[in-house]
């Protein structure tokens, strides 16, 4: 499966001999996880365990040094912070925005049983109706009598299983004594 960078606008695959790095998205720890997605700025996406980003979008102290390991290992929480957004890109996430809050009704507001539709407050079209307790003994009462319905159906079949199966006990000993 070839890998390829998860970055807006970044057409880096992985090629063998390349020297370029991927690395995975943190699926295990949320809190990294989180603020790798945030900087990826992309909306409505999920990382999978198949996404991962190019070493091009971590700038070089996000890696340990040492002789052997350099360039290749990130630190202990790095961020990708090295990505070319378009300028539409840059605006404000829908995500981060502080949601309105809701018009709610008193309940002085709620329409009353001779209100028309233009007395009715908007915000009571939202309501939803729940049931009320004789229908949900009602209700109760169907299904009650369905199961009984079923249980007799399944015990008709139990007796003729039982009687097809004591028939063909007979046959097979050949003790059966036709018209």
């Amino acid at each position: 499966m070839v890998i390829a960078c998860s970055a807006y606008g970044c057409k880096n695959r992985q090629k063998t001999g390349s020297g370029l790095q991927f690395h995975r998205f943190p699926l295990k720890d949320p809190n990294l996880l989180e603020r790798w997605v945030h900087e990826v700025k992309r909306m409505d996406w999920e990382p999978s365990k198949f996404s991962a980003l190019c070493g091009e979008h971590f700038s070089a102290d996000s890696y340990v040094s040492g002789a052997e390991i350099e360039g290749r290992h990130l630190k202990r929480g790095s961020v990708p912070t090295i990505f070319s957004f378009p300028v539409h890109k840059l605006q404000k996430s829908k995500r981060n925005a502080r949601k309105r809050p809701r018009k709610r009704c008193l309940l002085e507001e709620l329409p009353t049983a001779t209100a028309t539709d233009e007395d009715t407050p908007p915000c009571t079209k939202r309501l939803k109706r729940t049931k009320t307790i004789d229908e949900l003994l009602q209700e109760n009462a169907k299904l009650r009598n369905r199961i009984k319905v079923l249980m007799q159906t399944v015990s008709r079949r139990d007796k003729k299983i039982q009687t097809m199966s004591d028939l063909l006990t007979i046959l097979r000993a050949g003790a059966f004594t036709g018209p």
